[in-house]
Formats: C-alpha cells, structure tokens, sequence
C-alpha cells in the first residue's frame, strides 16, 4: 500500500504540472504565432517535444548510463560481495512516472491534433517504441519493483485518458472558432475606408537594401479578438460558439461556414463535458446523496473460493524502507509471529530476517527474544515494544485452526 500511494503521489501531482504547462504555452505564445512556422511558434514547438519522446527519453532509458558506470566499473572494484552485488540490483523506477509519460503524450497529441494532425502518426510511434523499450528494461536494466496490481491502470484509464479526450474535444472548438489566427478583420458594414492601394518603398533593416512594394487593396482592415485569453472576454470565454466568441457589434472573422461548424463543435464540446462529469463524477455524487437516506453498499466480485494464504504472489504490508547502501530493505518491526512469505523478499543467507531488521538495533524487554548475535542478558531499561508488532495466522504457520 506505501509503494501505491507513493506511486499516486508521483503520478497525480507531475500530470498536473504538465497540463498547467501547456496551458501557460498557450496563454503567453502570442496569438498570431498558434500556426505560423516560425521557430518558437507552437506547431513547431510541439514537433520538437514530440521527437524528443520518440527517440531521446528511450534512448537515455536503454543507455542506463548511470548503471553501466556502475556494473562496469564501480562493481568489479568493490572491496566486498554485498557491495558488488549493490551495482547489480538494477536501476529503480516507478510505475507512476511511467504511466505519466504516456499520459503526457496522449495529452498532447489529443490538445494540438487539430493544429498537428501528423501529431496521431507521431504518438502511435511513441508509444509502440517505449512499449518495447520499458518491456527490455523491465527484463534487463531495472531493479525489480513492488507488485502494485491494476489500480493504477483503472485510475488512470478512467481519469487522465477521459480527461485527455474531453480536452481534445475543448480545444479542438476553439482551433476551429478561432482560424485564421491573425486578428484581422474587416471593418463594419458603412466603415469602409479607401484601401492602401499604392506602391511602397520598403527599406530592409539588415541589408540595407530597398525594394518597392505594391499593395492592392481597396477596404482598410481592422484588429480584432480573435482568441479567449483577453481580460475583456473572461478568463475563459466558454463554449467556443459565435455568439460568446464574438458579441453582437463587434467586427466578426468568420466565413459563413465556419460559424456553422464553430456552433455545432462548440455545443457538442459542452455535451461532451457534461457526459465527463455525469460519466465519472455522477455515481459518486449520487451515492453520497442517497447515502444520507439509505444504505448504498453493494458488494463487488465474487468468492473465488481461494484462501488467502494459498496466493502465491500475495504480499502484506511490513514497515520497512530502502538505504542505497544496502542489498535488502530494512525492516522496521517484529516479524517472527507472519508468514515470511508474505514479506515481498528473502535472503537466504538471513532466513529469519535478523540482519536486516533494526528492532534489535534497541534493546527492550518487549522483544520476544533477541538477535543471534546478541548478548542474551543485555541491559535494558525500556520495557514497552520500541516498534510495531506484526502477526498472521494461517495453516501453514500451525497457529490457525484447521476448519477457520
């Protein structure tokens, strides 16, 4: 449970940053420069992100460089065996900041699809490469990891991914609403001005060379709002239809076919978030309501007539944490009453446990025996456990009764 809530920790809060991320490139990277080709404009931008999870992250995955360096040459140095075999465990990873990874990539792939769409050929490639590529460290670089389950997966699945498709469904009815990206607009019926017909001589800064320029236009154009960043609007002018986009007098942008499918796209973006609220937020509320009246528990599963203790790869939670100086884990409570099984990793040259567990580190009358290598006799003057106490009854530890 320790390594899945750490787990959740790393995963939740870094999918937030990223998505705030995101959100700040759109709200600081000028308007204008959403689908121009300049070098620090989005689409752009967004490529070079792309690549970079295709081949860089990966690359630096398979390298290991700091576990080579360390099997290589640190290793083979090692003045002793449990040294040695420390720069052999493996190069430790989390489960949370994997998933995060993919998450972050369907995020964006969705999020800038419509200014992107070689965004969907770009993201089928990532993750068929990392999948292979977390697949080979799994078997050959990484340590081992804890056995989580599927509660990450169902978490993120139902979350993040619904979450992700809900903003590929918002922004894709502002890119819509919004194109064609330049704040130009003509002026209001009865505005009209004579144009800037005429021929120009324009001076280039950095050559220092002129050249005449001839501009045939016969209507003057004027700025206009075309996105929903401006104060003026709101924060943010939602849903991305017309009428909320444009108020009534203002200079208007849209082709009349686009004004169509900007209201059709913009109302269907509003379904589409009330169907993710009602979808992944409705049962919850409903049976927090309903659970003031009556009772709302409804058993889930069924018995698969299988004993607890007959799981082979069944874990219990033991206090325990990781020093980098160490092989094993170091336990932190009494493990002579629960199933040794059960405690996720063994050393054979220890099988009960004593070198690796620092309850015998303080001496105290409520330890039920003493270390091996321990005096016997120890003075002491604590007389209350130090640390927990952890117990299991089973059949196969013969303190359980045959037909419990």
């Amino acid at each position: 449970m320790v390594s899945l809530d750490v787990t959740f920790v790393i995963h939740i809060p870094y999918i937030s940053l990223i998505v705030a991320q995101h959100f700040f490139l759109q709200w600081f990277t000028p308007f204008t420069s959403t689908i121009s080709a300049g070098k620090r404009d989005i689409i752009l931008t967004i490529k070079n992100v792309l690549v970079a999870e295709m081949w860089f992250s990966p690359a630096l995955r398979l390298l290991d460089l700091f576990g080579n360096v360390g099997k290589h040459y640190f290793g083979p140095r090692a003045v002793t065996q449990d040294s040695m075999n420390l720069w052999f465990q493996g190069t430790p990873y989390n489960l949370g900041e994997r998933y995060t990874d993919l998450t972050k990539v369907l995020f964006v792939v969705f999020v800038y699809s419509v200014w992107l769409p070689m965004g969907f050929f770009f993201g089928a490639g990532i993750l068929l490469i990392q999948y292979y590529t977390d697949k080979y460290c799994l078997t050959r670089i990484w340590s081992q990891a804890p056995l989580l389950g599927p509660n990450l997966a169902k978490f993120s699945r139902r979350y993040f991914f619904t979450a992700a498709l809900l903003l590929f469904g918002i922004f894709a009815s502002y890119a819509f609403a919004q194109f064609p990206y330049d704040q130009v607009c003509d002026p209001p019926t009865g505005t009209e001005k004579t144009g800037l017909n005429g021929t120009y001589e324009v001076r280039f800064l950095y050559s220092n060379t002129t050249e005449a320029i001839t501009v045939t236009q016969d209507t003057d154009m004027i700025y206009c709002n075309q996105g929903f960043r401006e104060w003026s609007l709101g924060l943010l002018s939602f849903p991305a239809i017309p009428s909320v986009l444009k108020p009534d007098g203002s200079p208007s942008w849209m082709t009349s076919g686009q004004e169509q499918l900007s209201l059709i796209y913009g109302w269907a973006s509003v379904v589409l978030l009330s169907v993710f609220v009602i979808t992944i937020f409705g049962r919850s509320i409903y049976k927090t309501v309903v659970g003031y009246f009556r009772g709302v528990y409804e058993p889930k599963g069924r018995d698969a007539q299988i004993d607890f203790q007959n799981v082979a790869e069944i874990s219990v939670y033991i206090p325990q944490f990781n020093i980098g100086a160490l092989e094993f884990p170091v336990i932190a409570c009494d493990v002579d009453h629960v199933n040794k099984d059960w405690i996720g990793w063994n050393d054979e040259a220890d099988p009960s446990f004593d070198n690796h567990n620092v309850i015998f580190d303080i001496p105290n009358d409520g330890l039920s025996r003493q270390k091996h290598e321990s005096l016997v006799n120890a003075e002491t003057d604590i007389v209350a456990p130090v640390f927990s106490l952890v117990k299991s009854w089973s059949r196969a530890q013969g303190n359980m009764d045959a037909d419990s």
